[in-house]
């Protein structure tokens, strides 16, 4: 299966270096292993909060979300703390992996449309017991992984062709339409297609 991938940064103060959004993305042969970072706040500490974690995906990262993100928990100990929503998708068999902590919000538009829910809390501050989620993902399907800075209900139904529109289209529209002018807004939008 192919799967067509854009990402969207918006920084609250204009810089990217002042985002406590970011996102890490790896693709390899078979995988596409992904996540949404948002670190508490924005500006400089935000964003070195949320670079931390990122550094930490493409060094240390086991594809194993749940595992993943324990790790960022020591990682992060010493800092302000992030919300995660970390995915890892087999091309070859078309299952989805994920786990979150915080308010981090997933969706999944196609044969089975559903919100995936994250346990409350804080990476680096307040962890509840972690377990990943498995499902699986259709060609066809839509996925999108955001922040907070985008406003969490919508019905991506409302949303004329959406399944016509790239990931990037996806990206940029949601990220204009719904996003919130009091923080960072990130959102990381897949389509899942036939090889």
């Amino acid at each position: 299966m192919l799967i067509d991938y854009s990402y969207i940064i918006k920084p609250l103060l204009g810089e990217m270096e002042e985002s406590g959004d970011l996102i890490f993305y790896n693709e390899c042969d078979n995988s596409l292993y992904f996540a949404v970072i948002d670190a508490l706040g924005h500006g400089k500490i935000a964003y070195a909060t949320a670079k931390a974690a990122v550094d930490y995906l493409e060094e240390k990262n086991t594809a194993d979300p749940a595992a993943d993100i324990q790790g960022l928990h020591q990682r992060l100990y010493h800092t302000r703390g992030a919300v995660v929503g970390l995915c890892n998708i087999n091309k070859k068999t078309g299952e989805l992996i994920t786990c979150g902590v915080g308010n981090i919000t997933a969706k999944i538009l196609g044969y089975d449309t559903r919100k995936i829910v994250y346990r409350d809390g804080i990476v680096g501050f307040s962890m509840p017991s972690l377990k990943n989620q498995t499902m699986k993902v259709f060609p066809g399907d839509i996925i999108v992984l955001y922040s907070d800075g985008i406003k969490e209900n919508f019905d991506m139904l409302e949303i004329p062709d959406l399944a016509k529109k790239t990931s990037g289209n996806i990206a940029s529209l949601l990220i204009d339409r719904y996003s919130k002018n009091s923080d960072d807004a990130s959102i990381l939008a897949l389509k899942v297609d036939y090889d």
